[in-house]
């Protein structure tokens, strides 16, 4: 594999935590997309609580093409969110801003060559200022990498961990270590076609010993119908259907979250939402 550009550390296995935790939410909501004539995209979402209240927020999202993406996002509840990442300025160069209103900010910056790939954070809120590192050098596939943060209040080192992840056109195989590396996570991502998904997870935790194996998949049964499953060794199962509406933009999803401990059939948890508007 020539001209190989290996992934920042902190995308290690992001292909598998995807798949196993996107669209898995178990929350009733409505959510609008549209677009102004200026290009702004705008997503609009009204959610009901568990409380019996409902909360909504609106985020804008402008793709400057010289500079990048902007991003404000704002809840009922009063929070607010920003973001400017900048990836337009030289090539494998990527600046991001991000903020809230508690007030909080982070600095990242990315940079990713052939055979290597760097990160530095800074995270700076009311309580505590933390700054990361990550560094990856890869060749033909095989990536190698490791990153620590240290929490600049205490003055000590807050986390470590390191990681090998090989990646070919159709899989992807990850280890690496997570807090402090107590935790270690074994997984594979691979697309058996053009329409089935599927990968594993394994987290073994050195100080408890808890073991936790994880498998699912994502098939898409037609243009406009897609199915996701997940199961784990805890005895939980977890489905996702989306149905895209016929002649229309708008689609259906419907989540299910079932113990298998419990021996019922009725699932612990439910969500369902109604997207209108193409992505």
């Amino acid at each position: 594999m020539s001209d190989f550009i290996p992934p920042l550390f902190k995308r290690f296995g992001k292909g598998l935590t995807d798949q196993l935790k996107e669209q898995f939410e178990y929350k009733k909501y409505i959510k609008v997309k549209s677009s102004t004539s200026n290009g702004v995209a705008l997503e609009t979402t009204g959610e009901a609580l568990k409380s019996g209240d409902y909360s909504g927020n609106v985020k804008a999202t402008y793709k400057q093409k010289d500079i990048g993406t902007f991003e404000a996002e704002l809840n009922t509840t009063g929070s607010t969110a920003y973001s400017v990442k900048a990836d337009k300025l030289t090539k494998g160069l990527t600046v991001k801003i991000s903020g809230d209103e508690k007030p909080a900010g982070k600095l990242e910056v990315d940079f990713a060559q052939e055979f290597y790939s760097t990160s530095l954070g800074v995270d700076v809120s009311k309580d505590t200022t933390s700054v990361d590192g990550a560094g990856v050098i890869g060749f033909d596939g095989l990536s190698v990498g490791g990153a620590v943060k240290y929490d600049a209040t205490a003055q000590s080192v807050s986390d470590y961990n390191a990681g090998v992840e090989y990646t070919q056109s159709d899989f992807t195989a990850t280890v690496k270590t997570t807090n402090q590396a107590d935790k270690v996570q074994t997984s594979f991502l691979q697309k058996v076609n053009g329409d089935l998904t599927f990968g594993g997870l394994f987290s073994y935790d050195i100080v408890s010993g808890k073991r936790v194996l994880t498998v699912g998949g994502t098939y898409k049964v037609n243009d406009d119908n897609t199915a996701k499953l997940k199961t784990d060794s805890d005895g939980i199962v977890s489905s996702v259907l989306e149905t895209r509406l016929r002649k229309s933009s708008a689609k259906v999803l419907l989540s299910a979250e079932h113990n298998l401990r419990n021996q019922t059939t009725v699932p612990e948890k439910f969500g369902l939402g109604l997207i209108f508007g193409d992505d």
